[in-house]
């Protein structure tokens, strides 16, 4: 996904979460003199805004612990070759590494 892809995608979401949080409730207020619906709706604008970043945290977690794995595995590779780990010990540590992804 390139960045520009990236980018729209986040205007959007953040679009999204705004509408719900000032244009609904807005409408709820005027239009049906509703303050309830109002501040329900701004809650889950504002939970949407919350979830759009906790996302993007998770997913960079994952991107490094993943870029992390690989480059140890990639050295383990490298020590196995060179006859400083054994085969066995070489497997242990990849499925300890792998199931850290």
């Amino acid at each position: 996904m390139s960045k520009l892809d990236t980018f729209s995608r986040k205007m959007q979401e953040l679009g999204g979460a705004l509408i719900l949080m000032f244009t609904v409730p807005f409408i709820a207020i005027v239009f049906f003199n509703s303050y309830a619906v109002a501040g329900i709706f701004f809650v889950l604008g504002l939970l949407a805004l919350i979830g759009m970043f906790a996302k993007d945290e998770n997913k960079d977690k994952v991107s490094t612990n993943t870029s992390d794995s690989a480059d140890q595995i990639k050295k383990l590779a490298e020590l196995k070759e060179q006859g400083i780990l054994t085969e066995e010990e070489f497997s242990k540590k990849k499925e300890e590494l792998l199931a850290k992804i």
